[in-house]
């Protein structure tokens, strides 16, 4: 009965993986798959498809693009596989939510941008097609032979609003 014990024990123990964590240098990483490949600080064998994710199969959450050259620190679930938990400088950050909310939403949602180009290029060609009759327009004489006095043209012409005038691309939505 004690071998059948000792038996389980060993099992038990052969099975366990450790909890263990490690900091680790990032030599590249693959955004589409979500997985990058480490070089640990203790000099071990490299460390591939290490998830950025919880899951490879979703593209959904929150979820930190480490940069090459950067320190992170990985939790191992497995013997062989890892997720990164921190790092210590980031290319970008993703956040595929259906609503996200920064510093209490107190400023209402972005603008976007295209719309709002469009909209401001109407609204600028309006006024420009305005002035452009304004100019052209002649009043008639106040009495024959007495001409009413010149109206000064309207020289300014608005330039169409562009994207990179209005647009922040740190933030993309």
């Amino acid at each position: 009965m004690s071998d059948t014990i000792k038996d389980l024990i060993l099992k038990m123990v052969k099975d366990a993986t450790p909890i263990m964590c490690e900091v680790c240098n990032v030599d590249s990483v693959n955004e589409e798959a979500r997985t990058c490949t480490l070089s640990p600080k203790s000099g071990d064998a490299k460390l591939y498809n290490a998830r950025l994710s919880a899951t490879l199969e979703s593209h959904n959450g929150f979820v930190l693009i480490p940069k090459v050259g950067s320190d992170v620190m990985v939790l191992y679930f497995q013997r062989d596989a890892a997720i990164i938990v921190m790092c210590t400088d980031l290319d970008k950050i993703i956040i595929n939510t259906a609503e996200t909310i920064f510093n209490d939403g107190m400023l209402g949602g972005l603008v976007k941008v295209q719309e709002l180009v469009t909209r401001m290029n109407t609204i600028e060609n309006a006024i420009n097609t305005f002035w452009a009759s304004y100019n052209l327009h002649v009043h008639a004489t106040a009495a024959l032979g007495v001409p009413s006095p010149p109206i000064p043209p309207q020289t300014t012409t608005l330039i169409p609003t562009t994207v990179a005038q209005l647009e922040n691309d740190k933030i993309k939505q």
